[in-house]
This record gives structure tokens, sequence and C-alpha cells, in this order.
């Protein structure tokens, strides 16, 4: 089957969806699916609610998230009911014209592997993005130009310089101010807080925090993931909460990944010490210790890893080891904010190990795993085809 013929298989699949096929398209449609049992097979797939939602539910977010993270800033429609995902089939299905030798044909195109990816504009990494929201609902995009100005006007003393945001110049009050920093799905920022504590914030990430600390704690909330480097000062606790969990310090390094919608909240140890609690269970780590708290039920578990895949992201690596190909698809997606669909189910379950620069362009990282035989990639559109 030719190109053309791909994409107009396609087309009428997807007008077909719509309920928009003229009787002509609706026969031309139907000798299609009656020529082989697989046309017909694709034809049933492709349509599957389930399988459709399946497809993108690791970057769809619910209404809830879209109004929790991001409010008018990122206004996006959601997937959700038949009446209205139906809508959105053209902008999944019709990047698969690219690759409509895959889909269509019982074989797969003749071409070099490399080929499909060499041929496709480059993937760039992430980079510093993120929002500044304070509690009255002012905001700044710290990727505007004007971004110094406009937060000098919302609280005096907080700098930035494009990557990080800084507010150890500030002062303290008797009820501080909260903000919150986000970051999307391809960023990544760095936030100096008022006692000289860093915090770097990975992909698809929000930190809530005061603008100055007062009190016998010094406390902050995650959604996401973010290594801390922590300023020592017994007297005053540093406090961490995410999902169910709660993470005592007086001063070290540690990473916290508390994803929405993730099966595990993780506490990994670099340097010091922390106490871990959740659901009345509590736990002192040491260095290379990980707490691991089963997010339905608040279950702690601590065991002893190499923090290194853990962390690598904050020092500017890839790195995974011996990690199933789905996980390492759902953590890039988010740093290279790109969309997975798998038409190989089995593909997820294939394990790869990496370490690679965090800042390589993503078609490399796709080329290496090719390479291994057990997986191949085709790019369209943000979005990448496993087969």
């Amino acid at each position: 089957m030719n190109p053309d013929k791909h994409a107009d298989i396609v087309r009428l699949i997807v007008r077909s969806m719509e309920g928009k096929l003229s009787e002509e398209e609706t026969q031309e449609l139907a000798r299609w699916r009656a020529e082989r049992p697989r046309h017909d097979e694709i034809f049933r797939r492709m349509t599957s609610e389930d399988h459709f939602i399946e497809s993108v539910r690791l970057f769809v977010k619910s209404p809830d998230e879209q109004e929790r993270q991001w409010r008018e800033l990122r206004r996006k429609t959601v997937v959700r009911r038949r009446s209205e995902w139906i809508k959105y089939v053209a902008a999944v299905l019709i990047p698969l014209l690219c690759i409509g030798g895959w889909i269509i044909s019982d074989t797969k195109p003749i071409q070099e592997k490399s080929g499909t990816l060499s041929t496709v504009s480059p993937i760039p990494p992430g980079g510093a993005r993120a929002i500044l929201m304070q509690g009255d609902g002012r905001y700044v995009d710290l990727e505007d130009q004007n971004a110094p100005a406009l937060i000098d006007s919302l609280y005096e003393g907080i700098e930035t310089d494009g990557k990080r945001l800084d507010y150890t110049n500030t002062t303290t009050e008797t009820i501080p101010a909260i903000h919150t920093l986000s970051v999307p799905r391809g960023g990544e920022y760095t936030l100096i807080l008022a006692d000289g504590s860093r915090v770097y914030l990975n992909a698809e990430s929000q930190l809530e925090y005061p603008v100055a600390f007062t009190g016998p704690k010094r406390q902050v909330s995650l959604k996401g993931e973010a290594y801390f480097e922590i300023a020592k000062n017994p007297s005053v606790p540093f406090v961490v909460t995410a999902e169910n969990m709660y993470v005592e310090v007086l001063g070290t390094e540690f990473a916290v990944r508390a994803y929405t919608g993730e099966s595990h909240t993780l506490t990994t140890l670099v340097k010091g010490a922390v106490k871990v609690r959740s659901e009345g269970q509590e736990t002192t780590l040491a260095p290379s210790e990980q707490a691991d708290i089963e997010s339905r039920t608040g279950h702690l578990e601590v065991r002893q890893v190499d923090v290194t895949p853990f962390v690598a992201w904050r020092h500017g690596r890839i790195v995974f080891d011996n990690t199933p190909l789905e996980t390492i698809l759902c953590e890039l997606s988010r740093w290279y904010d790109i969309k997975v669909i798998y038409l190989n189910e089995e593909a997820k379950k294939h394990s790869f190990s990496l370490n690679m620069e965090k800042y390589t362009d993503f078609r490399e990282i796709l080329r290496l795993m090719e390479q291994t035989g057990h997986a191949e990639f085709t790019i369209a559109d943000g979005y990448v085809m496993v087969n």
C-alpha cells in the first residue's frame, strides 16, 4: 500500500469515529476492513476508547490537576467522556500518517532503523522554565524577559537570573506570604529559599513555600520531584510534606519523588539523616537508604539503594539501570515534553540501561535503544510511536 493510500485509510477511520462518513466512504472503509483480518483488527483497536485513553493517559491531566497546577496559565482541554474525546481523535491519529506503513500494512516498511529518527528534526531537552504564583493569584512567567521587574513588584528582595529564583534577601514577616513555583513538562528550575536552602525542581513539579520562614519549623509542600540541599539550623527543623509523607531534617541532601498518580512516593538520602513518617510509621534514613511509601496504603518500607539513578537528573545525567521501557519513556516524556503511543504493548516490558547527559538530543537516546533490537521508534509531531 502506498503512502497516499495509508493517509486515506487513516482519514477514513477518523471520519468514521466522528460519524462523518459518506455512503461511498463507508463502503470504501468496509472493503478495506474485509480485505484482511489484520485490517479489521487495526480498525477495532484504533477506534477503542479504552485503547485511546490508555495511550494518552501519561500526558493528559485531569481537570482538577489543570486547575490546581496551572489555573489560567496553561489552558488545555481534557479528554474525559466519549462525546469529548472523540473530537480529539484526529490530534492523535493524524500524526500516525507519517508511519502509515507500520499501522496499515502487514509488514513493516523496509528502511534502516536509524533512518526514521534521522529524518525528523532534533528533539531538544528541557530547559529553565517555571511559573511563580502568589497566594492572591498574581503570577510571573519566569521565561519572560521582564520577569525580574515583575517579581520585584510582587515582593521586595526576590531575585531571578532566568535559571533560579532567590529569596535570601527577603525580610521576615509575622505572617509570611506563601508562594508556589510550578515547573511544566520540559522544564527545570532552581529555588533558593529564604534560609539559604536550595531546591532543584524537576519537570512537571510544584513547590509551595513561605517567602520567609517564621516559627518553630521550616515547612514546604511538594508535588512532583525535587532535590533538596538544606541549610543547617538545628533549632529550626526543615520539613517536606508530599502526598502521605512527612520528612523532617536538620541539614542534609536528599531527593523526594511524589508525582500525583504514581503508586509510590520515594525519599532517597544522599547525605546526613532524615526522619520519614507515614500513617503512624516512622524511620530514620542513613545515606544511601530510600524510604518507599505505597501511595494507596501508606505502607513504609526502607531499602539500601545505589542513589545514582534517583538523583542523576539533578547532576545533568539520565541514568536507568535495567529499567522497563515504559518507565523510561514515562520519565523522559516529562523532560523532553513528548507524548508516547505504544503500537506494540510487549515493547513496554523490555528493560534497558542508560547513562547519558541530560541535555542529549532525544533522538540519540532512541537510537541507542533501537540498537538492542528490542524496540523501534518513529517520531511525528511531538509523538513517539513504539513498535
